[in-house]
């Protein structure tokens, strides 16, 4: 609960000589009498022999009570990809290629994803549709850039099953692709702080409770775009794109940002109220997983400086 304490005086300034009147709260008839406190009234009267204007002022002081915040809202509290799922019955897991096997080498190569999200023209940001389940668990809109890696983008089709593998025709007699799949989510972190000194941002991949990250655990690429001044092109709306997790070498880097990365101005040290995060999960499938069910948990800090 906010408390907004106001206090008054009124007071009238004026030019010449101030009279001062004081009133003993009487009534005649049948009126009622209002009880006043520390009101003060001067009355500022005319001379007859003076010219020009006469004025009044008027002054109030308000005290506002504002106490220190610092507050989040994720609209989407869990992931959960199963890759035995990955068949022609559907595919809800939005999982796509992610390099390809090279015949030369023996081994898989693997698309620049991280670059590809960190590419200029690549954006994503919310879409505006009311949800009657949860208006901002989703941000809707995501453009790659068609100019990144020589069209790396065009290379991203949906794939259907782990590992990586499409069939040339329905009776998987001839292979017309195999190698590494990433799977993409999107979701909307909200923050809001009236810190006075800034605020920073946190993202990282922990275990989950006091438990460290599972063992075989997949590489995951987080990016946070956040929203500014309602206008979506990338100048407007400036991103961080980290790996959060490398399966390869167990690496956890985090990513971070302040207000003056998100706000364009070290000046604007709150949020401006609520303050959206456009999320881009990404899990990369490319060999260096293990099987088995893999936990980890995505932590998001707001740290207010008061």
């Amino acid at each position: 609960m906010k408390y907004l304490w106001i206090v008054g005086a009124l007071l009238l300034a004026s030019q010449g000589g101030a009279q001062s009147v004081a009133s003993n709260n009487s009534c005649a008839g049948d009126c009622t009498a209002i009880t006043t406190t520390g009101d003060v009234v001067k009355i500022e009267e005319k001379a007859a022999t003076t010219t020009g204007n006469v004025s009044a002022a008027l002054t109030e002081d308000v005290t506002v009570s504002i106490p220190a915040i610092v507050a989040m809202h994720l609209h989407e509290t869990s992931w959960n990809v199963n890759l035995a799922n990955l068949d022609d019955r559907g595919n809800d897991c939005d999982c796509y290629r992610a390099g390809e096997h090279n015949i030369l080498t023996g081994r898989d190569d693997l698309y620049d994803i991280l670059g590809l999200m960190r590419a200029t023209n690549s954006v994503w940001h919310g879409d505006g549709v009311d949800r009657a389940d949860n208006r901002y668990s989703y941000a809707g809109d995501l453009k790659w850039d068609t100019q990144y890696g020589s069209g790396l983008a065009g290379k991203l089709l949906q794939v259907h099953r782990y590992p990586g593998i499409e069939w040339r025709g329905p009776n998987m007699t001839q292979v017309s692709w195999k190698g590494p799949i990433v799977c993409f989510n999107r979701k909307i972190v909200q923050k809001f702080t009236n810190a006075s000194k800034g605020w920073t941002v946190n993202v990282s991949l922990q275990g989950r409770g006091n438990k460290p990250v599972t063992p075989g655990f997949p590489t995951f690429i987080l990016g946070d775009r956040v929203a500014q001044s309602g206008n979506r092109d990338n100048a407007a709306n400036p991103k961080k794109v980290e790996v959060l997790y490398d399966a390869l070498t167990g690496a956890k880097p985090g990513l971070t940002f302040n207000h003056a990365f998100a706000r364009g101005s070290a000046s604007l040290t709150t949020t401006g109220g609520w303050l959206d995060d456009y999320i881009l999960e990404a899990l990369v499938f490319d060999g260096n997983e293990t099987a088995g069910v893999k936990e980890a948990a995505v932590k998001f800090e707001l740290v207010g400086q008061f």
